[in-house]
């Protein structure tokens, strides 16, 4: 069913027709916090046209290496603010256990999300990404935390449902 949902967005993304601020062949290379960044770490951006691009993160999960592959439509817009849509699959989950290390582990699965770039006025190339992330996080990592919580003496932090994204990005090309 997941998969059904990005597979819409894709084709979508795709369709879309309307102007917006042109942005077809730019590449954008960025440092931020969210799982577009593979945690804590970086992202290379690659518009296909002025509504689509494709992005992969890599970075540092609390337990490990994480990194993110997807895409993004862009809401057409004049403005210095413009929406955008996303789909990735890759690391959106992690476990990690003070003094077990032996569990540390982290997750692989698809996110969803929305946000908004915000383009700087003196250079219109570069921009502030905010976003919200929607994780659907794996039976295996469900398990795994049940697993933990059964164990005496530890104590979990559960984990949000939702999950923020904020990074600046630098046009590196286009």
């Amino acid at each position: 069913m997941k998969k059904i949902y990005v597979v819409l967005f894709i084709l979508v993304a795709c369709s879309s027709l309307g102007y917006s601020q042109a942005q077809k062949g730019k590449t954008h290379l960025g440092i931020g916090l969210g799982l577009n960044y593979g945690g804590i770490g970086g992202s290379i951006t690659h518009n296909l046209s002025d509504n689509f691009g494709m992005f992969i993160g890599l970075g540092h999960q609390l337990a490990g290496f994480g990194y993110n592959f997807g895409v993004m439509y862009y809401v057409p817009s004049e403005k210095r603010a413009q929406a955008y849509f996303s789909a990735m699959y890759g690391t959106n989950a992690a476990l990690k256990v003070e003094g077990f290390t032996e569990l540390d582990k982290v997750y692989l699965g698809p996110t969803v999300g929305f946000g908004v770039k915000l383009f700087g006025k003196k250079n219109e190339e570069n921009y502030w990404n905010f976003g919200l992330l929607l994780p659907f996080r794996s039976s295996e990592y469900d398990n795994d935390v049940d697993i933990v919580k059964s164990l005496p003496g530890i104590e979990l932090q559960e984990p949000w449902p939702v999950l923020f994204t904020i990074g600046y990005n630098i046009n590196i090309g286009g």
